[in-house]
């Protein structure tokens, strides 16, 4: 009998495949990130047909194969569907998708990562916050979570208020990361902080981040 296992993810992207199935990649709280087939997916009674959509967060039954995993059944939690109503939130959203992406991988735990992601689809939905705020935040977050961030003294601040915003964003439970809105002129000095981080960190283009730049 072939092995089944019961994980928390969110999806991170759904590609049609074949004529009714789906290829979803799926960030794991205990496999990581894994691609997952689900047949049948995109039949009009589908009874999953919810659990095939980006930003889906769920429980999910998997049947573990060689090379992926096929969707037995799931759970749904939340959908944060309304991210895809606004072209601007559902560009912020697919971006961290891709950026979570980038630094997850199969068979590697990601609560962390996976607790990260929530909560920001979370904060993209609130008005107490902004989009940017929502996005620096995020991006120093998760380079923070991958070991990948230096600390403060390192990163070549410019004034206090920026040094204030660096720490509180790394020492900050995940929880309580967005309970604050940065003003324009601070999210302009934190971005150029975040720019250079990625820039040394991160070896590709994020096409979604491409979009957002022309919106």
């Amino acid at each position: 009998m072939l092995q089944e296992i019961r994980t928390r993810g969110i999806v991170l992207s759904a590609t049609p495949f074949g004529e009714y199935d789906k290829r979803l990649v799926i960030l794991s709280e205990s496999e990581g990130r894994i691609t997952v087939f689900a047949h049948g997916i995109r039949k009009q009674n589908s009874r999953m047909a919810a659990a095939g959509q980006s930003f889906v967060m769920g429980v999910f039954t998997l049947r573990v194969g060689r090379d992926a995993y096929t969707l037995v059944a799931a759970e749904i939690e939340e959908s944060f569907i309304d991210l895809s109503y606004d072209m601007e939130k559902m560009c912020f959203a697919s971006y961290f998708c891709e950026f979570t992406s980038f630094y997850t991988r199969e068979g590697l735990t990601a609560k962390d990562e996976l607790n990260l992601l929530y909560l920001s689809f979370k904060a993209l939905l609130s008005e107490g916050i902004s989009d940017a705020t929502v996005k620096l935040a995020f991006e120093l977050k998760l380079m923070d979570i991958e070991g990948e961030v230096p600390e403060a003294e390192e990163l070549r601040l410019t004034d206090s208020e920026t040094e204030y915003a660096v720490k509180y964003i790394l020492s900050a439970e995940l929880g309580k990361l967005y309970s604050f809105n940065l003003s324009q002129e601070l999210a302009g000095k934190l971005e150029a902080v975040n720019k250079r981080l990625i820039k040394k960190n991160v070896d590709r283009e994020f096409k979604s981040l491409k979009i957002l730049e022309t919106l």
